[in-house]
């Protein structure tokens, strides 16, 4: 009963994390993932034009040995959007970056993001 318990959660966790959708225009960014307790989506939305932090972080519960992070973090006043880099394309969120980039030059604090956008940490998350 335990195991199937345990399967059940974890399966549920795992959809809740691949259900995640970002999309952007060149001055917008739009989030939607499911909500863990509720059936409603959750929406977040960014100006590029506002962002003023463009970080990655690393979540306690996720470590992995040689692993820097295991998200980008899009900040701005308004909201703050959270980018599981696993569940989507590295060329695609490299492109998202560079867009930012291009607008928010400033917001690019961290040395692992602009690292990342230059081609670093292939060695644990490849180009497809």
């Amino acid at each position: 009963m335990i195991l199937i318990s345990s399967a059940i959660l974890f399966g549920y966790g795992f959809l809740i994390d691949i259900s995640t959708r970002i999309w952007w225009t060149a001055n917008q960014i739009w989030w939607r993932d499911l909500d863990y307790f509720s059936i409603k989506t959750m929406r977040h939305t960014v100006r590029i034009g506002e962002i003023t932090e463009v970080t990655v972080a690393n979540h306690p519960a996720n470590f992995v040995p040689n692993k820097p992070f295991d998200r980008f973090l899009l900040v701005s006043p308004a909201d703050t959007i959270t980018i599981l880099p696993s569940f989507h394309q590295r060329e695609e969120l490299e492109d998202l970056l560079r867009l930012i980039h291009e607008k928010r030059p400033e917001a690019f604090t961290d040395p692992h993001v602009l690292e990342f956008m230059d081609g670093g940490f292939a060695e644990w998350w490849r180009y497809r």
